[in-house]
């Protein structure tokens, strides 16, 4: 890629290689798909390819982040409020 856009940028190749690389996050297996979403967004980071159809494809195939608050775990990484008698401000326990 670095060498065939070196002088110019060569748009015919960029173009089969972006539908090559989004046929394989299109796969059903994660083989292919893992090294395809690293490329895509390693070019992404580098700014060579910047369209919108690439950032929708990395998107939708990139995992969901980890939650900050677990739900059953909530009161434990924050910490639980508890009412002061008399409905006086809360205080941390």
């Amino acid at each position: 890629m670095k060498g065939a856009n070196a002088r110019q940028r060569n748009d015919r190749l960029n173009r089969a290689l972006q539908n090559f690389l989004y046929a394989c996050m299109g796969a059903e297996g994660e083989a292919s798909a893992k090294p395809a979403l690293a490329v895509l967004t390693e070019l992404w980071r580098r700014q060579v390819w910047r369209d919108a159809r690439t950032v929708n494809v990395i998107g939708a195939r990139r995992p969901p982040a980890a939650p900050i608050f677990s739900p059953s775990g909530d009161t434990q990484q924050v910490g639980a409020f508890k009412r002061a008698p008399g409905g006086a401000e809360p205080a941390f326990v």
